[in-house]
């Protein structure tokens, strides 16, 4: 069994103690250069994680616990953020706990986009596993956590919420949001917590649900996306293509 059972921050969100390095501040003048390259049914969107909190780095199941960022991860974001100073971002979407609004709202003071938190977007609820330390859920629940880790969409939490319910909450506002972008010329950015940024990716990739470990432990914790509009448009179906 590995540490990434019911991990639900992104390798704890090791960002290092360079908060943006030299290729990321290169991709992020690239990208607010070349913007106006896009075709005008394609949205622009810059993704984010929000982490990580205390109980990310200790390694307690967080879920939907509604926690704050750690001081190093509010500087990180906030370097990243200076970066955008000069980008049009219109919009950045994130969920109502704290660690996404605290992330967004660094991005919106830099940008001067509208800071706008949704409900559906917080991070999935992983009921009475919350606060657990992921060594001691595995001790305690040995199946459950192997089949998590397996195949995370066959297992819910006790009291939790099941990862296909909260795909589709999370992606059905995501999609909410860009069908509502019709900024010209302008950007839109998007917060998430770890599981919620995952599941998004799956979505977007077309990955199952089931790398969703992968995809969080491995993947960018920050990335510039182009989405076509008709992606948008069949975003119900691309859900259930995904999940």
């Amino acid at each position: 069994m590995t540490d990434a059972v019911l991990d639900s921050s992104p390798r704890c969100f090791r960002r290092g103690s360079q908060a943006a390095s030299l290729t990321d501040r290169r991709l992020f003048k690239d990208s607010i250069t070349d913007r106006g390259m896009s075709k005008d049914e394609d949205i622009r969107v810059f993704m984010l994680q929000a982490a990580p909190t205390e109980w990310d780095l200790s390694e307690r199941v967080a879920g939907a616990v509604d926690l704050p960022l750690t001081d190093d991860a509010l500087a990180e974001i906030k370097t990243i953020a200076e970066a955008f100073r000069d980008a049009t971002i219109s919009s950045v979407l994130c969920g109502t706990d704290e660690a996404s609004q605290a992330a967004a709202d660094l991005l919106g003071q830099t940008t001067g986009a509208k800071v706008r938190p949704i409900e559906d977007l917080c991070e999935a609820d992983l009921g009475l596993w919350q606060g657990m330390r992921r060594r001691d859920l595995i001790e305690k629940f040995p199946t459950a956590s192997r089949q998590w880790l397996d195949n995370p969409c066959s297992v819910t939490a006790p009291e939790g919420e099941g990862l296909r319910e909260a795909a589709d909450r999370i992606i059905s506002a995501v999609c909410r949001g860009l069908e509502r972008h019709r900024a010209v010329g302008q950007s839109l950015a998007v917060v998430l917590r770890p599981v919620a940024y995952g599941l998004v990716r799956c979505w977007l990739e077309g990955r199952d649900v089931s790398e969703l470990w992968s995809v969080i432990s491995y993947g960018p914790e920050h990335e510039w996306r182009t989405i076509p509009r008709e992606v948008v448009r069949n975003g119900r179906e691309g859900i259930k293509a995904a999940i």
